[in-house]
């Protein structure tokens, strides 16, 4: 089983205007309400591109029930465990506006409570060296110290994409797969414009993890694969960008899913950004059939394993 964990999940308006001037009355033309999270974004396109996958999440009961609607709709399976005690689940504010200027505000992440904790564990410890566990967003170091522990014992693969300034506390647990962006890149590993990203990817392996997959935005995305082979994959045509909200969480969640199931780098690879760059054309998340519609786009190309190459210096 293929399992995705969002431990900060929220609810997310997303407002859609023309423009947005500040310190001026706005109005907005469309909004929609979707329950946000980076394992939430990342269960809801794999359920819609066909890969079986069970979402955990940490609502409180109230707000969990109020989106019965929306986890029927999805047909989404979801284990959610909720706080013994009274907790309302953060709301989130995401503007897009058509002259391309945009805003967040995001909610205080959510706390969770020893009942909560042990709950995960009993779910953790179940699991056996079939399953797969993508750890997603913010989670306190201790708590996700212990969930690796219990992953490594078990023969649990799992997958990070998480925001930690330690990460290379938790590359240690050599963990299957790790999803950095190129900004988080440039912060946990102390890079300089001289730096090459082939060479970082590699010492980054040698610390323990197995595949990574580097998102570059715009320009695409390096994968360093557990066999020691570079990929690069970039869209070959504009993208009218709508929102970036999810993109990653498409790009990391559906590459690995593809690879663990076919073992096939460069298919997995086209698919994840066909997907991903769905996703930023949409509002939200994409769906099956618009991904499929930009695989003919998607360019990839094997690297040559060369650290000095100059194409590759930040």
């Amino acid at each position: 089983m293929f399992l995705t964990i969002t431990f900060s999940p929220s609810v997310d308006l997303i407002i859609q205007t023309q423009d947005f001037e500040i310190n001026q009355l706005n109005r907005y033309k469309n909004f929609n309400i979707f329950p946000g999270g980076k394992g939430i974004n990342a269960s809801v396109v794999l359920n819609r591109m066909g890969f079986t996958n069970q979402a955990i999440s940490f609502f409180d009961n109230d707000t969990f029930n109020n989106l019965a609607s929306f986890w029927q709709k999805e047909n989404l399976n979801i284990i959610n465990i909720a706080n013994n005690k009274t907790k309302t689940t953060r709301y989130n504010v995401k503007m897009f506006a058509e002259n391309a200027s945009f805003f967040e505000l995001n909610g205080p992440k959510n706390e969770i409570s020893n009942f909560q904790k042990n709950k995960l564990k009993k779910i953790l410890n179940s699991l056996n060296k079939n399953d797969f566990v993508y750890i997603l967003g913010v989670v306190e170091e201790e708590l996700l110290t212990q969930i690796c522990e219990i992953l490594k014992k078990k023969q649990v693969k799992f997958g990070l994409d998480i925001d930690t300034n330690n990460i290379e506390k938790f590359l240690a647990f050599e963990p299957y797969f790790y999803k950095p962006n190129i900004d988080e890149l440039r912060t946990n590993f102390k890079l300089t414009k001289d730096d090459n990203i082939l060479q970082t990817l590699k010492q980054i392996q040698a610390k323990g993890s197995k595949n990574i997959l580097l998102s570059l935005g715009q320009e695409g995305c390096i994968l360093l694969d557990e066999k020691q082979n570079f990929y690069k994959s970039w869209v070959e045509t504009k993208i009218k960008v709508k929102s970036t909200v999810g993109a990653g969480d498409t790009l990391g969640s559906v590459f690995i899913a593809n690879y663990l199931k076919t073992k096939n780098v460069a298919k997995s690879l086209i698919l994840a950004s066909a997907c991903a760059s769905s996703t930023v054309s949409q509002w939200w998340l994409t769906k099956k059939k618009e991904a499929l519609s930009f695989k003919k786009y998607i360019k990839i190309k094997k690297l040559k394993n060369d650290q000095t190459n100059k194409d590759f210096i930040l």
